[in-house]
């Protein structure tokens, strides 16, 4: 996932990719003397994070801290999803990847049920928390609502997201 994050002061923007932005953004936030917040999230690789440096390398102000110019805060308006948003993306053959807007405590019961469905659990190092789950569209969805961790409004969305 490619992230953006703003100084709430400064208003400087870091460009990053991280498989857990949440996880990544507490531990940026612990190094820097101001408040940080996500302003957008988006799906895509270590590559894709290159090439976007590499479009705005002229408001770079020192590694991945960018001047909050209007060419920068436009491509994340066009581009990036809003942070605590649910993301779902295809991955072909009717599978699907869900990151959740929220994490959920990884658990024992999480982690056996996700083996009897045949999905892929995303999980911090720690196997603390799941930011997301892979797997085919119709397991997903009913292994989501048996767990009952969304809402039913969660479950529509992620229902609608999912068409190739």
């Amino acid at each position: 996932m490619i992230y953006f994050i703003r100084g709430k002061e400064s208003g400087n923007i870091k460009i990053g990719f991280s498989i857990n932005p949440d996880k990544r953004k507490s531990n940026l936030q612990t190094a820097h003397y101001e408040e940080l917040e996500f302003i957008g999230i988006m799906n895509g690789s270590l590559d894709d994070e290159a090439r976007i440096k590499k479009m705005f390398s002229e408001f770079n102000i020192r590694g991945e801290w960018y001047r909050p110019v209007r060419e920068v805060m436009d491509y994340v308006k066009k581009n990036a999803n809003k942070p605590k948003m649910n993301i779902v993306s295809s991955l072909g053959n009717d599978e699907y990847r869900i990151i959740l807007a929220e994490p959920i405590k990884y658990t024992m019961n999480f982690f056996l049920l996700a083996g009897t469905h045949n999905m892929r659990v995303l999980s911090d190092k720690e196997l603390e928390m799941v930011f997301g789950i892979e797997g085919k569209k119709k397991v997903l969805l009913s292994w989501l609502e048996s767990l009952q961790v969304v809402t039913k409004e969660a479950m529509d969305e992620f229902e609608s997201l999912m068409t190739d």
